[in-house]
C-alpha cells in the first residue's frame, strides 16, 4: 500500500489547517494511500517528522503556512530518494502558494491537487547550508513576519504585519556590503535585500517580477540607502508598484556571496534565520518534486539521478 505523511500545524493562520483534515484523509484513503497524520506541537517538529517518517512514504503533504512549509522542505532535503511534496496553504500570508497559483483555489481543489496533482521539479535555495524554498531576506521590514506573534496573526491577519512593520520606519538601518554574483561584484550601502524564487513576497506579487521556478536562477532585489527620506519613500512606493527606481537594483544569479561590515539578520521564508557577516547563497536546481497548479510533468530521469 502506498503511504502519505501529513504534517499539519494546528495553529497556523487562523487555525484553518484543521478544517482540511477530514476531506484530505478521506480523499487519500479513496486514492489508496495509508495516511499518517502528525500535528506539530512546537517549531521544528516538521523537520523531525519528515526525517523520521519520510523514507517510508511516497508522498508528504504539508498543511500550514510558509514557515511550516519551509521546515518540511528542510527535512525533505536530507532524504535520498525524496518523496513528492504537496502543500495545502493555511497560513496568514501563504506567499509560496500565491506565487504558484494556489492562492484562490477552493478547499476541494487544494485537496484534489495534493492527492492527484502533477508534480514539477522546483529549485530550492541554501544560505550557509540552511535551506529556503522561496525567499531569503535582510533589512527593512524583513523580520516583521517572525516578530509578529501568532496570536496577533490569528486576530488581525495581515493587518498585524502592518502594525509591526511601522516600527521599522523609525529606525532604518544601513548595511555596507560587498557582493559577488555570477556576472561580477558590487559594493555599496543597502537597506533591504531579497533573494527569491517566487512570484509573491510578503503578499505582494509585483516586487521581484516574473519567476521561473525551474531555471536554476534566483531573483535578487536590493534597495540602496537614500540620503533623503523623500527619496526613500519614492523608492519604496515604486518597489511595491513594480516600477524601476534609481535606488532599486534587480539581478538574477545562481549564487550570491555577501560580506557585511556588521551582522546581517536573515529571514528565511518568513522565519528567523542566519545572522552573521558572511553569507553564502546557492541555488539547488530542481531539488524537490512539488505538486502545484503549474502542472509540468516530472522528468523521471532527473529524479532517478538525485
Amino acid at each position: 500500500m502506498i503511504k502519505a505523511l501529513v504534517v499539519f500545524n494546528p495553529v497556523a493562520g487562523v487555525e484553518e489547517a484543521g478544517h482540511f483534515l477530514a476531506p484530505l484523509t478521506n480523499r487519500l484513503t479513496r486514492e489508496g494511500y495509508l495516511p499518517l497524520v502528525l500535528a506539530t506541537q512546537k517549531e521544528g517538529d516538521e523537520e523531525i517528522f519528515v526525517k523520521t517518517w519520510g523514507p517510508e512514504v511516497d508522498l508528504v503533504i504539508c498543511l500550514g503556512g510558509d514557515g511550516t512549509l519551509s521546515r518540511v522542505v528542510s527535512g525533505l532535503l536530507s532524504l535520498n530518494p525524496r518523496p513528492d511534496l504537496a502543500y495545502i496553504p493555511a497560513g496568514s500570508t501563504n506567499d509560496f502558494a500565491s506565487g504558484v497559483g494556489m492562492g484562490k483555489l477552493h478547499r476541494d481543489d487544494l485537496v484534489d491537487l495534493a492527492c492527484q496533482g502533477k508534480a514539477s521539479l522546483f529549485d530550492v535555495g541554501s544560505l550557509n547550508d540552511r535551506s529556503f524554498i522561496y525567499v531569503a531576506a535582510f533589512g527593512l521590514f524583513t523580520s516583521v513576519a517572525y516578530r509578529t506573534s501568532q496570536d496577533q496573526k490569528n486576530l488581525l491577519g495581515r493587518l498585524a504585519y502592518f502594525f509591526e512593520g511601522v516600527k521599522d520606519l523609525t529606525q532604518i538601518k544601513t548595511h555596507s556590503l560587498k557582493l559577488r554574483y555570477d556576472e561580477g561584484e558590487l559594493e555599496g550601502d543597502y537597506i533591504l535585500g531579497l533573494v527569491s524564487n517566487s512570484e509573491s513576497v510578503a503578499g505582494f506579487s509585483s516586487i521581484t517580477g516574473p519567476t521561473d521556478y525551474y531555471d536554476g536562477l534566483f531573483e535578487v532585489l536590493l534597495v540602496k540607502a537614500a540620503a533623503k527620506p523623500l527619496d526613500l519613500a519614492g523608492a519604496l512606493h515604486d518597489l511595491l508598484a513594480g516600477r524601476d527606481n534609481a535606488l532599486i537594483l534587480r539581478l538574477r544569479t545562481t549564487k550570491l556571496d555577501i560580506l557585511s561590515q556588521d551582522d546581517l539578520a536573515w529571514t528565511l521564508d518568513g522565519e528567523e534565520g542566519f545572522k552573521g557577516k558572511e553569507s553564502r547563497i546557492r541555488v539547488l536546481p530542481k531539488a524537490l518534486s512539488i505538486r502545484t497548479p503549474l502542472g509540468n510533468s516530472v522528468d523521471e530521469a532527473i529524479i532517478s539521478e538525485k
